[in-house]
């Protein structure tokens, strides 16, 4: 499986297609950035209004991992286009025919996949939290050296979050074999948990027993960490459970689809 692993980095990275997905992430970057500083007139007034920064690199480097924000859900179609087109172009059954297990095959693809993808968001995010902080600076507060331990727990635990939607990703991915369903499936997904979000926190406030599926959801972890500056124990603790718990699900989920899997 070591040597499949490394055959399919180098796969990857003769892929134009990741590459495109580097370029485009980049460029997504670039292009929220450039908005705002067009934007800024309009934000500086707010904010003299409000007394508080809105624009900061702080909240870009939160944003950058937003599932439903653009460049969060464009890596979410690049890895499902990666993993796709191993089914259209009989890649996977090239790989049999060498004789990998299936088993190994799955593994192998989406540890490089996550790999590529996740490796592709903290770059961007870092950069966005630099380029940010120059431009708008960090936050309505000064950057403080502690902060670079909140900085680490948020980045970790947006991490956890992502990795759940680009799990589904590649869960619906092996599912359907398709593009441009696994693209549909997925947006629809998001909208559907931002949805359910927004009506189970409603009810939670007359119920508190319902608190505990508002903070399962796995839409829940990006709006905290987003509107707050501090993370609770107890806030961190669900959204890491809820996360490993959703990971192992579709990793155990996806590897029973692919294994059964009519593969030509």
């Amino acid at each position: 499986m070591k040597n499949l692993i490394k055959a399919e980095f180098y796969r990857l990275r003769k892929d134009k297609v990741a590459l495109i997905g580097i370029i485009v992430a980049f460029g997504m970057m670039a292009f929220s950035i450039l908005m705002n500083l067009i934007l800024k007139g309009v934000f500086s007034a707010i904010e003299d209004d409000l007394g508080v920064s809105i624009m900061s690199g702080l909240f870009l480097f939160k944003s950058s991992f937003e599932p439903a924000n653009n460049m969060g859900l464009i890596m979410l179609i690049f890895g499902a286009i990666i993993l796709i087109r191993d089914f259209s172009q009989s890649t996977i059954r090239q790989k049999i025919i060498f004789g990998y297990t299936r088993k190994q095959i799955f593994f192998a693809s989406v540890i490089v996949i996550t790999a590529y993808v996740i490796g592709v968001m903290v770059l961007v995010s870092i950069l966005s939290l630099i380029l940010g902080s120059l431009l708008f600076g960090y936050s309505s507060v000064p950057f403080k050296p502690a902060d670079i331990y909140y900085l680490l727990g948020v980045l970790g635990l947006y991490l956890l979050i992502y990795s759940v939607y680009l799990l589904i990703t590649l869960f619906f991915g092996y599912l359907t074999k398709s593009i441009g369903a696994t693209i549909g499936i997925v947006f629809g997904f998001t909208i559907v948990l931002l949805i359910f979000s927004g009506v189970f926190g409603m009810i939670a406030n007359h119920y508190s027993w319902m608190k505990f599926f508002v903070k399962i959801n796995p839409s829940y972890g990006p709006q905290v960490l987003l509107q707050t500056t501090s993370i609770k124990a107890s806030d961190a603790l669900y959204i890491s459970l809820s996360s490993i718990v959703y990971i192992t699900l579709t990793i155990f989920g996806g590897y029973l689809v692919f294994k059964k899997s009519d593969i030509k």
